[in-house]
């Protein structure tokens, strides 16, 4: 008996500087800060309206002294900060800004840190090889690997603990087991067993804050600033892929005379598990006023081109919503109502394969090479039914205008009807139906010579030749995946009033 382990790990520690734009203290609190007659601009702008500390700095073209207006009091639908204290809630998770390089200086600046990465990979293999007797043998072999990186933690550092942004896993688990016998000395067989599991999750914006609200611990939506200040929950995209693949084969030698023969079998089961939080069902809220007039910060005097900025503002203080974007899903084929569902997928797949070969001797210098193939693949299915092809088929693609291609490009084409979809396959409304048929007919036979020329010298030259045909790989499920735009929309909310 042999053993054998492996450890093999990695660490990586990295970072990298970011800059993302804040609230001032006075912009808070609803105070806009400005100077009569100039654009505000931050400490590198062309006209700064501060120096690099943050101190004010009156340009040459303002018409006045710097002025402090509240952005409050001035519109009748947004006369307040956010009472329900969210708001405050989100722009508190922000921390105050520590340069004036971004923004425009006085209400908006920037907070400037390291970002820190991580990456780490451990693998962990064991193999075992066991001799039952002088004919028979087992080996076994298990490898697990864990990968865990970053591609950005926090947006800023005083993020809920243990929270980050881009958090990608990987667990993958490897595992085979081979069984040969020497059944007689010329009879060999070999068995094999094995699986591979490889899961990818990643981890985005819209789970990354698990405290933010602790009344329901979970966030409600993604917000969209329209101050110009980084949002502390990023939109981002969660997500997992699942890809098992089983397999079990056998293949037996058979050595008769001047014939070696060997035949073998395989079958393999395959699937895609995976998820996208995507398509906004963690809805998408967009800060602003809409359609809704905004007034009261246009009369306020000298206000000029910093009238948008402050409005925006009074937007993000007070909650005021532009828009709501939210995604919805179907949860299975049968029943289809629209429900905040995640994108998400369960392909399942078999295909099956044969084969028998001969090496025949025909002479001390010549052998012929005899073989067959056979393989059979699957339609793949959904999990949940949530497959869709046209009624009636190919013939259903042409809509009114016909049935065939004969239909294509011709404006006087008729005798068609409406492409209508329907769910096939396995738990849909139509479970005797397939996108198509399974695949039985994949026989590939072959036939090639191996001949030691007599010229040369003895031995000295081998010519081969051979001829055969393949079956072209399989259609991967992952390739007809776009039938699930049926089952995923996304619908955008816009106020008619004041909200």
């Amino acid at each position: 008996t042999f053993f054998f382990a492996l450890y093999d790990g990695n660490r990586q520690r990295t970072s990298a500087s970011s800059n993302q734009t804040v609230l001032t203290a006075q912009a808070r609190a609803g105070n806009f800060r400005f100077f009569p007659g100039v654009l505000n601009g931050a400490a590198i702008a062309s006209v700064p309206t501060v120096d690099l500390n943050g101190n004010p700095v009156q340009p040459a073209a303002a018409t006045g002294g710097l002025q402090t207006v509240s952005v409050f009091g001035k519109d009748p639908n947004h006369g307040t900060a956010d009472p329900t204290g969210l708001m405050q809630q989100l722009i508190g998770a922000t921390p105050l800004p520590n340069n004036f390089l971004v923004g425009d200086g006085l209400n908006t600046a920037g907070f400037q840190w390291q970002i820190p990465s991580y990456s780490d990979r451990d693998q962990y293999t064991f193999k075992v090889d066991h001799y039952l007797s002088q004919n028979h043998h087992m080996n076994v072999v298990v490898t697990k690997e864990h990968q865990y990186y970053t591609s950005t933690t926090p947006v800023y550092p005083q993020a809920p603990a243990g929270t980050a942004v881009g958090i990608s896993q990987v667990y993958s688990w490897f595992a085979s087991v081979g069984f040969t016998s020497a059944i007689r000395p010329t009879m060999l067989s070999e068995f094999k067993i094995g699986l591979q599991h490889p899961d990818l999750a990643q981890v985005g914006g819209t789970s990354a804050y698990p405290q933010m609200y602790p009344s329901n611990n979970k966030v409600l939506f993604t917000p969209t600033f329209i101050s110009g200040m980084t949002s502390p929950i990023p939109g981002s995209i969660d997500s997992e892929l699942i890809d098992p693949v089983y397999t079990i084969g056998d293949s037996l030698t058979w050595t008769r005379g001047r014939h070696s023969l060997k035949f073998g079998f395989q079958s393999d089961y395959m699937g895609s598990n995976a998820f996208n939080i995507n398509n906004n069902v963690v809805p998408a809220v967009t800060l602003g006023f809409g359609g809704v007039a905004v007034s009261g910060i246009s009369s306020i005097a000298g206000i000029g081109s910093n009238q948008s900025n402050a409005q925006n503002l009074l937007a993000d203080l007070s909650g005021s919503l532009a828009s709501v974007n939210e995604g919805f899903g179907v949860g299975n084929g049968k029943n289809a109502p629209w429900i905040p569902y995640p994108n998400r997928r369960a392909w399942l797949q078999h295909d099956a394969s044969g084969f028998v070969k001969d090496d025949f001797k025909v002479s001390s210098n010549l052998t012929l090479n005899l073989g067959l193939r056979w393989d059979f693949v699957s339609v793949p299915a959904d999990k949940w039914g949530r497959m869709l092809e046209p009624v009636n088929g190919f013939a259903g693609l042409f809509g009114v205008s016909g049935t065939n291609f004969g239909a294509m490009w011709n404006p006087n084409a008729t005798g068609g009807s409406l492409t209508t979809m329907q769910s096939v396959g396995p738990n849909s409304n139509n479970p005797g139906l397939k996108l198509y048929k399974d695949y039985w007919k994949g026989f590939a036979p072959a036939i090639g010579l191996s001949w030691s020329l007599p010229y040369f010298g003895k031995d000295k030259t081998v010519f081969r030749v051979g001829y055969g045909w393949s079956r072209p790989p399989a259609q991967s499920f992952l390739g007809i995946d776009g039938s699930f735009t049926a089952f995923a929309t996304s619908t955008t909310f816009t106020p008619t009033t004041a909200c």
